[in-house]
């Protein structure tokens, strides 16, 4: 919203309490996960309110990002309102939604996100780690990695890093260059640190 003031950006976000929420309306604090029995009772609903806030936003294109529960409260409203050119969905883990989403957003600005292209060897510091690497050094870890687990290097959502003709993923990567586990840290540190590296990260639309 930030971003594209010459392309405005509404958001409406799926509650199992109030329903479609449009990103004006003040909500109170609640607390209500989404239960079987709201289902019924709110699927009808949304549908009602999906179709007013297209009709009063009147928007170019669509993005959905949802987990399971909440998908079954749209999807029959989005297929007969939505044209199917002009939907873009996100599913899956929250991080790789994150991603896309952050994706769709630059590119319904008019600009692709920057890219900062930089000789390998560059350095980076990531949890109090700082490194500095040669390519040949680059590529000997990597390889000994993907030797050792070339399951792991291939699970990502969004982000990866093309090597040796493979797609791996960027928070792996990251993980064996600093010896840190994924799970201390963000897709986005990855992807600051691999640049900082001169290493170039990819997004992957599927």
């Amino acid at each position: 919203m930030r971003e594209s003031s010459a392309r405005p950006v509404r958001a409406c976000f799926v509650s199992g309490r109030y329903g479609l929420v449009r990103d004006d309306f003040p909500l109170p604090v609640y607390d209500h996960r989404l239960l079987p029995e709201d289902e019924n009772r709110l699927t009808l609903q949304v549908g009602q309110e999906l179709k007013r806030a297209i009709a009063d936003f009147d928007p170019s294109r669509f993005f959905v990002s949802v987990s399971g529960g909440y998908w079954r409260l749209l999807r029959v409203a989005l297929a007969r309102e939505v044209p199917s050119d002009r939907l873009a969905f996100a599913r899956g883990a929250v991080g790789g939604r994150a991603s896309r989403l952050f994706t769709w957003l630059r590119s319904n600005c008019g600009h692709d996100a920057p890219r900062t292209r930089r000789p390998l060897a560059g350095e980076a510091t990531l949890l109090g780690t700082t490194l500095k690497l040669s390519s040949a050094e680059f590529c000997r870890r990597v390889r000994e990695a993907l030797a050792a687990t070339p399951q792991a290097a291939e699970r990502f959502e969004t982000w990866y890093v093309p090597f040796d003709g493979r797609r791996v993923a960027a928070k792996w990567l990251v993980s064996v260059l600093f010896q840190k586990p994924v799970a201390r840290f963000r897709t986005a540190d990855a992807r600051r640190v691999l640049t900082c590296l001169g290493i170039e990260t990819r997004y992957a639309d599927r």
